[in-house]
């Protein structure tokens, strides 16, 4: 499968007129994710690196070699280096090892850090140095390329690491990880020119971190809105999956650490007498086989698992459903900027794009919550409560002009504040606003009415 079919249909906004025409610049881009993978990480930097180098900048990625069950590995054959839609792409093969363990998992990351910024040390010149994060040890490697270029280093974080380890009761801030995890996140903080966090909650924690709150700042994610708007016909995925005259409450992502993997196989036991509600779960993950086995000890047959599909096919994927769902876990600390309660999960943003109702299972205080508020685009419920989802399943099923309005009002949200075209324009500006010493102020979602009245 070449990359034809991998390639995103987003929308690209070419510059008219404004500051960016005379400045052009060299952009590095370090990362583990990047297409043909379709993860939201890969998305986002593909959708930032094809807006720039459409803009006159130069664009570099280093990246690994995808290794994920669904990528054919054949196109690779020829070679490390390749030119995808004008982007220079370099890329490394680590070894891995199973990622059934969190240490394994961090080991991999850990020799790939090292590799990449061994690879980007050939690059040059380097006027802006970009990674999304986790893990944390990347910014501390590629502070190495930042002195030896004279670059800005930006660090866009995803997840807040080390916290997730609290949050997800793995660790304790006692034990010994945990104090070495939280010693890198710092040195990470230190190297670096300037963070972006993706919530209010998440700026909040890392000032508390004793970062200068100049140093830190509100990055909305993005989607590509008008991909995911163009719903095309769903009558073709309905039809092989036989989910004809079927209510589909369609999970589609990662099934791994952060999503609490059994709350959908018991959920859909409280609900297997309703014959007509048919949950679909697509993805897999490092939880799968918990999911999985869950849904075995429950005797559930009213969930259809499907693998990672064609994100040429999502559009229509999601099109299918009646309501889509989001699952985040109980946030486990008395940490009121803790993970769950500062993480923005992309899917989110991508269900609202898709035009579909949104069932959010997450703390009631937390970031997510309050853009499901602030776009009125479906319900909230406490996070790992089968319970309250089939519930509010149920309710849902019988508001079907509510549904709409949801629908509407999620689409509607998710162009205005987190589409993509909008949004890598801002970050072009950022970007030659922080090579410049200019300082940046993006876009606010979490504060509507502040931004209506300015």
């Amino acid at each position: 499968m070449g990359y034809g079919k991998w390639k995103i249909c987003c929308m690209i906004v070419k510059n008219q007129g404004n500051y960016s025409d005379t400045m052009k610049l060299h952009v590095l881009i370090l990362t583990h994710n990047f297409l043909p993978e379709f993860t939201g990480a890969a998305t986002m930097q593909y959708e930032l690196a094809r807006f720039l180098v459409d803009s006159g900048h130069t664009v570099t990625v280093i990246t690994s070699t995808p290794d994920g069950s669904e990528i054919d590995q054949t196109q690779f054959k020829n070679g490390p280096r390749e030119s995808l839609d004008g982007i220079r792409v370099i890329r490394i093969r680590p070894p891995r090892l199973e990622k059934s363990t969190l240490i394994n998992r961090e080991i991999n990351a850990l020799v790939a850090d090292f590799l990449l910024v061994m690879k980007g040390l050939s690059i040059r010149p380097v006027d802006i140095l970009f990674m999304l994060t986790p893990p944390i040890t990347l910014p501390i490697f590629a502070a190495l390329i930042k002195n030896l270029r004279k670059s800005k280093l930006v660090m866009y974080m995803q997840d807040v690491f080390p916290e997730f380890l609290i949050s997800m009761n793995v660790l304790t801030r006692s034990n010994l990880l945990f104090r070495i995890a939280k010693r890198l996140e710092m040195t990470a903080y230190k190297k670096v020119s300037f963070i972006g966090v993706h919530s209010p909650k998440n700026k909040a924690y890392v000032i508390d971190c004793g970062i200068s709150e100049k140093k830190v700042g509100v990055i909305p994610l993005w989607v590509d809105t008008k991909f995911l708007a163009d719903n095309h016909d769903p009558y073709d995925f309905i039809v092989q999956n036989n989910l004809q005259g079927k209510y589909i409450v369609m999970y589609a992502g990662t099934v791994g650490f952060a999503m609490g993997a059994k709350t959908i196989p018991q959920t859909a036991k409280i609900l297997e007498n309703e014959t007509d509600i048919q949950f679909v779960v697509i993805g897999e993950g490092s939880k799968i086989h918990e999911f999985q086995a869950e849904k075995e000890r429950l005797k559930v047959n009213n969930i259809l698992l499907l693998p990672p599909q064609p994100r040429e096919e999502l559009p229509k994927i999601l099109g299918s459903s009646d309501i889509l769902l989001v699952l985040l876990r109980k946030e486990a600390t008395q940490n009121p900027h803790g993970y769950f309660n500062a993480v923005i999960p992309h899917k989110l943003l991508t269900n609202m794009a898709a035009g579909k109702p949104v069932l959010l299972s997450a703390e009631i205080h937390s970031d997510a919550a309050e853009l499901v508020r602030q776009s009125n685009c479906g319900k909230i419920i406490n996070p790992e409560d089968p319970a309250a989802m089939a519930q509010a399943i149920l309710d849902m099923k019988r508001e079907k002009s509510k549904l709409g309005e949801y629908a509407q009002s999620g689409r509607k949200f998710a162009f205005e504040h987190f589409d993509a075209a909008r949004q890598v324009k801002r970050m072009e500006e950022f970007f030659i606003g922080l090579k410049s010493d200019m300082p940046y102020e993006f876009n606010d979602p979490w504060n509507i009415n502040k931004r209506s009245s300015q």
